[in-house]
């Protein structure tokens, strides 16, 4: 079969796509234009699909969207554009949920998750001069974007601070973006990095770590989490969406939530005050950030870690032969049914 697969640039999708690109050229063929193509894969978010198939001209084709959203309702400008495509692949059963309320055709397509884990001596360096890096220090992390709401970074931040006293030698290290804006800090123990990282230094920021935190509203898979569970950190996260396809009670520290509507205060984007996510739990969060404070001196602690730890082996099931099974098996039934089945 003959794909044209179109992808954004937007850094989950397109190291998404690469993944699956990287699986699909084992048994079928790319081509560049749509003339050519027995179907077609949009690896990009459905804002405006009308639009997509009138540039590239796929009225006649058979389309697979591969997408993601992030609450519990699906913005009208994606239920739009899905009235186009034949079938939806998406990466949590959380995300299916959502989908399959607007369109016929939702499959589960996982995650690949793959990556270097290594980082050069250099790398470490530069990373460990970056953050004043401390041996003493326990190291807290999270990869994020500040401006992204649905992160809820500030509420990491403002729960870090709260324990100033109780953990005087931790540090929490916010990785931004480039031009990401600047989220409100009054503690010298909070390292905002604002830099493009090469994945080599991404990997020694990890390796540097202690702990993982994603303290989100919301995640359609949640790519850091599971990036911090392939590197053996212990990682907490909030108890709730597209996160709990690989994390559970037995291999993460789930922090309590409450699903509420999206306050007025949260929205931004596509997101809108009749869509609910997460809110996770101030005291919960609190709680979980000061035990693991105790992972070096602390038995019970350590015990506890050593067990999530045996356990996020579990994630391993995401690796490239296992993805590309569902993934090869996907494509056998598009390329049976794309003949036959009308257009929606």
């Amino acid at each position: 079969m003959k794909l044209l697969y179109i992808f954004s640039k937007y850094s989950s999708h397109f190291r998404t796509a690469q993944a699956y690109c990287g699986l699909i050229r084992e048994w079928h063929s790319f081509v560049s234009g749509v003339d050519a193509a027995d179907a077609v894969i949009l690896h990009c978010e459905p804002h405006d699909y009308a639009a997509m198939y009138r540039a590239y001209g796929l009225a006649d084709k058979y389309v697979v969207s591969c997408a993601l959203w992030e609450a519990d309702d699906l913005p009208d400008s994606y239920k739009r554009s899905l009235e186009h495509v034949q079938e939806v692949w998406v990466p949590s059963q959380y995300c299916r949920a959502v989908f399959e309320r607007y369109h016929a055709r939702v499959h589960v397509v996982p995650y690949v998750l793959d990556r270097d884990l290594r980082c050069s001596d250099l790398d470490r360096a530069a990373v460990r001069q970056t953050i004043n890096f401390k041996p003493a220090c326990i190291y807290y992390l999270t990869i994020t974007k500040v401006w992204d709401k649905r992160k809820n970074v500030q509420f990491l931040i403002d729960a870090f601070e709260r324990l100033r006293c109780e953990m005087p030698n931790a540090r929490l290290i916010v990785k931004a973006g480039m031009g990401d804006q600047q989220p409100h800090i009054s503690d010298e123990r909070i390292i905002v990095v604002n830099a493009n990282l090469t994945d080599g230094q991404v990997a020694a920021l990890y390796e540097c770590a202690d702990v993982y935190v994603s303290a989100h509203h919301s995640e359609g898979w949640g790519l850091t989490m599971a990036d911090a569970l392939l590197f053996r950190k212990p990682t907490i996260a909030t108890g709730y969406s597209g996160n709990l396809e690989f994390m559970d009670a037995s291999n993460s520290f789930l922090v309590a939530f409450e699903e509420d509507y999206i306050r007025e205060e949260d929205l931004f984007g596509s997101f809108t005050s009749r869509m609910r996510w997460a809110y996770p739990s101030q005291r919960d969060l609190e709680d979980r950030l000061l035990f693991l404070y105790g992972l070096r001196d602390n038995s019970a602690v350590q015990e506890a870690i050593q067990s999530k730890l045996k356990a996020a082996a579990s994630i391993d099931r995401f690796n490239p032969v296992e993805v590309g099974k569902i993934l090869r098996k996907r494509l056998e039934e598009v390329e049976v049914t794309a003949s036959v089945l009308p257009q929606p």
